[in-house]
């Protein structure tokens, strides 16, 4: 039996469990945490995007950048220009932007909640 088959029947008989996360720090400007998942965590990941993500990617706002098909950090940037352009009167206005950070929002995320949520949205 190949590796896929094995995780196939283990999501199956619901007897699939991640393993622990590989964590890393990097310090690119500034110091931070990375998690990485396993190999086999990462398909399983992949599987639930596609069954989630025409679920939720209808409920989320425009502009909405992050993890989504056919948006990214370019498509980001753009609709950023064309706001700022907008803003400043085609650059004839200061303007302010802010760069939120929420420190360790990832680590701090209640994952029972979280799951709720998600629960109420598929059924």
């Amino acid at each position: 039996m190949n590796n896929l088959s094995a995780l196939r029947l283990e999501l199956f008989f619901h007897s699939y469990k991640p393993k622990p996360l590989k964590t890393f720090i990097i310090r690119d400007p500034k110091t931070r945490k990375i998690s990485k998942s396993d190999f086999r965590d990462r398909i399983v990941h992949h599987a639930l995007i596609n069954i989630l993500e025409p679920i939720f990617d209808k409920v989320f706002i425009y502009d909405s950048y992050a993890n989504r098909i056919g948006k990214g950090t370019t498509k980001a940037i753009e609709r950023l220009k064309l706001f700022i352009i907008k803003v400043t009167k085609n650059n004839k206005r200061n303007t302010y932007c802010l760069k939120p950070d929420i420190k360790h929002y990832f680590e701090t995320v209640n994952h029972e909640v979280l799951l709720n949520l998600i629960k109420r949205k598929i059924r």
